[in-house]
């Protein structure tokens, strides 16, 4: 909260977007992990659209992890990740982020998300994990994080994830 008063302070298209969607000022809040100023540069037209698009990825990857998907259609979602290796580090930290989300929520009702915007959708998506699959998959998306922090394959490295994900049913 105290970073939303500072934004909207601070600027115009801030307190715009607070008006007009909700959800997104509050993903762009969530994105710049307390930083005014990381805040302010969301902001911009091209980073905002860039930040919101890169969390609808994330999401649909996690619901895709959460309900017995086909590997194909798991495939497809985390496909949709970056190829760029400084973008794909993004997408994997929100994922750990969105991941982190969910075992919270379902060791603490009250625990206050870092990634979902809509307690509705943590709490949907937390009722459809058993309680140690997401620390599977939190511990594979690790694997895959640090993989890719070491130069591997993209390609490689996403088709592995989702094998990895498919395994810990």
């Amino acid at each position: 909260e105290e970073l939303d008063g500072h934004v909207t302070e601070l600027s115009e298209a801030a307190r715009a977007l607070k008006r007009t969607d909700a959800s997104r000022f509050k993903g762009l809040l969530l994105a710049a992990e307390g930083s005014i100023g990381r805040a302010l540069e969301l902001l911009s037209p091209e980073m905002a659209e860039d930040n919101e698009q890169m969390r609808k990825r994330v999401e649909a990857a996690v619901r895709k992890m959460s309900a017995k998907t086909p590997y194909s259609e798991l495939y497809l979602a985390l496909s949709e990740f970056s190829t760029k290796r400084v973008e794909l580090s993004v997408e994997l930290e929100y994922l750990l982020i969105a991941l982190r989300d969910i075992i919270s929520r379902k060791t603490r009702s009250d625990a206050e998300p870092l990634f979902f915007t809509s307690e509705d959708e943590l709490d949907r998506l937390a009722r459809e994990f058993d309680a140690k699959r997401p620390f599977r998959l939190f511990e594979a998306v690790c694997e895959a994080y640090a993989a890719n922090q070491k130069n591997a394959n993209v390609a490689t490295l996403i088709t592995e994830l989702a094998m990895k994900i498919s395994s810990c049913r």
